[in-house]
C-alpha cells in the first residue's frame, strides 16, 4: 500500500513544460498589475445553479461523502435568479463566504486518490490510473472559478483561436483534421 502514495507522488510531479514557471505566465498573459481579470464579485445563484446542472449524477462522491445529487435537489426550474429553500440560500451563503474569506473548509481540501485498473499486468502501477475523488462543493468552487477566468481570457483574446483542445465549442480533432 505504500507504494501508492509514491507512485503518485512521483507522476504529479514530473513536469516538461512551462506551465510551473510564474514568468511563463507574465509572458503570456501580460502583468496582472496592468490588466486585472475581473472576477472577484460575489457568485451568483446563477452561476452555482449552472455548474450544478453540469455536473454527471454518475461520480463517485469526494472525501466529504456528499454526492452530486444531493445538492441537485437544491435548485428547481424556477429559482434562476436566486435560491428559493432555505438549504439552497444556505449552500449560496457558504461558497460566497469562502470566497470573501479565501478559507475552503479543510474537507473539501482533501483530495483522494483511486486507483482503477487498465488492461494489463495488475501487478504493475503503470498499468492503473489514479482517479481524484474531489468534494463536491471544491468541484462547483472550481467550476466557477474557470468559468469566470476563460471568460476574461476569451474577452481579452489571451487564448488562441488555434487552441481547441478542452474548450467549450471547440474539438481537437476538428483541429488536427484541418491541419
Amino acid at each position: 500500500m505504500q507504494r501508492w502514495p509514491e507512485f503518485y507522488t512521483a507522476l504529479s510531479s514530473y513536469s516538461t513544460s512551462n506551465s510551473r514557471i510564474p514568468d511563463r505566465w507574465i509572458e503570456v498573459l501580460g502583468n496582472k498589475k496592468d490588466n486585472p481579470l475581473d472576477i472577484n464579485q460575489d457568485f451568483s445563484w446563477d452561476e452555482v445553479r449552472m455548474v450544478l446542472m453540469s455536473l454527471a449524477l454518475d461520480k463517485a462522491p469526494g472525501s466529504d461523502g456528499l454526492e452530486v445529487g444531493w445538492y441537485k435537489v437544491l435548485f428547481n426550474d424556477y429559482d434562476v435568479y436566486c435560491p428559493e429553500s432555505h438549504m439552497a440560500k444556505a449552500l449560496l451563503n457558504l461558497l460566497q463566504t469562502i470566497w470573501r474569506n479565501g478559507k475552503i473548509p479543510k474537507i473539501w481540501n482533501i483530495t483522494e486518490i483511486a486507483p482503477i485498473p487498465k488492461k494489463g499486468d495488475l501487478k504493475l502501477l503503470d498499468n492503473y490510473r489514479g482517479i481524484a475523488l474531489i468534494p463536491v462543493g471544491m468541484k462547483i468552487l472550481g467550476r466557477i472559478n474557470i468559468g469566470r477566468i476563460t471568460r476574461q481570457l476569451e474577452a481579452r483574446k489571451k487564448i488562441s483561436f488555434l487552441q481547441a483542445g478542452f474548450r467549450r465549442g471547440e474539438e481537437a480533432m476538428a483541429q488536427v483534421v484541418s491541419l
